[in-house]
């Protein structure tokens, strides 16, 4: 389970972080860009976590 969250969010970074941080003007934005990336990536793969 770890490595697939690992490489889900390595995918993440490589395709669509990478183009919005470029278009980013500060850090408050970059982080909410990050955040709802991570979530969106997260909710779109389905992936559970253990609670």
């Amino acid at each position: 389970m770890k490595s697939q969250i690992i490489n889900s969010l390595m995918a993440l970074f490589n395709n669509e972080l990478k183009e919005n941080i470029l278009k980013s003007r500060n850090k408050e934005e970059i982080t909410n860009t990050v955040s709802n990336l991570i979530k969106n990536n997260i909710k779109g793969k389905n992936i559970i976590t253990k609670e």
